[in-house]
């Protein structure tokens, strides 16, 4: 069951673009970084995964998401 938008390590949301989506996401803190999103309304999904970790590592993997999902 999902409970406030919050399922099994997936999350109920809205991508970048305000469109909702469901997603879930994870890392090691280290070496890698993985982004797994399913779009409600385009019927797509998208993952993501790099190795290494940046300062923006996050922001730019959700808008390579997004932009897969369009």
């Amino acid at each position: 069951t999902v409970q406030d938008g919050f399922g099994l390590g997936w999350v109920e949301g809205k991508d970048l673009l305000g469109q909702p989506i469901h997603w879930h996401n994870g890392s090691d803190e280290a070496s890698y970084y993985a982004l797994m999103a399913m779009s409600l309304t385009a019927d797509r999904a998208a993952a993501v995964v790099v190795t290494g970790l940046a300062g923006r590592t996050e922001a730019d993997v959700s808008e390579a998401a997004v932009r897969m999902l369009r």
